[in-house]
């Protein structure tokens, strides 16, 4: 027998981060990608991994120094050329599994979510790259870094920088907005402390393979946390979700008569309002 659908096809929404939830790796491949098709030159590829030398020492109160600096290096790195280019160096990196590295279960995953949900992918990751992530893999919607263009080259400032924290939120909130009408059935999956606005904002938050700052902060909220490999993490997601949604929101119409039958009878009655 089949099993039963988490929510009816297509009625809800769902959030992803990238980095680590979904991938393994994050922008070091990319922007290693890119130097070594020597569209990033030498000299701010040196500055780059100062920047991360930086991050390395200095840990997690770096990071937001970190995003904003690197993001600068990347723009500045990529003036005057093409936009078309670095779709085209995109799609290329997207098509080869040794370089985008995804986890064993990320596509079943989103497969998974895709049968029931509009899906979104939100990371910090260069807009053409989460473009052609979101196309190979099926999301509904996406959001990224984005590079000023003039006549369809880099100008070399950047224009939103989602991998800075707040940013990110915004741009949370405007695909929240986007898509109201669909918040009541909400996911989110993140794997990083960073994430805990996005998860925050949905009903139903999924913390997938956690830091240990996340996964304490997930505790004491009561969100879903889960571990794992493969199918294990898609077993424990169905499960997880079948159990949260279908027990707190989807009661049948007839269960939900005979509730309401029972309790005006016991009131009738003098009785407490018994479930």
């Amino acid at each position: 027998m089949a099993a039963k659908p988490i929510t009816p096809k297509r009625d809800g929404i769902a959030f992803f981060d990238l980095d680590k939830t979904l991938r393994k790796g994050d922008l070091a491949e990319w922007f290693t990608y890119l130097h070594e098709a020597k569209l990033i030159d030498d000299a701010i590829w040196k500055s780059m991994l100062v920047e991360a030398g930086h991050l390395g020492k200095k840990g997690e109160p770096y990071l937001p120094i970190f995003a904003t600096n690197i993001m600068k290096l990347y723009a500045k790195a990529l003036e005057g050329k093409p936009a078309t280019a670095i779709e085209q160096m995109a799609s290329e990196f997207v098509r080869d599994p040794k370089l985008l590295r995804m986890h064993d279960f990320a596509e079943p995953l989103i497969n998974l979510m895709n049968e029931h949900c509009i899906t979104t992918l939100v990371t910090g990751q260069p807009i053409e790259l989460a473009r052609a992530i979101a196309r190979k893999f099926g999301f509904s919607d996406y959001t990224g870094t984005e590079l000023e263009t003039r006549n369809g080259v880099y100008t070399g400032r950047v224009l939103i920088n989602n991998s800075v924290f707040h940013q990110k939120w915004r741009s949370i909130r405007l695909l929240a907005s986007k898509y109201r009408n669909f918040l009541k059935k909400s996911f989110a999956f993140g794997d990083s402390f960073e994430d805990r606005v996005m998860l925050s904002s949905v009903r139903v938050p999924v913390a997938v393979n956690p830091s240990h700052e996340l996964e304490e902060y997930a505790g004491r909220r009561g969100w879903i946390v889960i571990r794992g490999k493969g199918n294990e993490i898609i077993q424990n997601v169905t499960s997880a979700l079948r159990s949260h949604y279908l027990t707190k929101t989807r009661v049948p119409r007839q269960v939900r008569k005979a509730r309401n039958v029972r309790r005006q009878r016991n009131v009738s009655r003098g009785r407490p309002r018994l479930r």
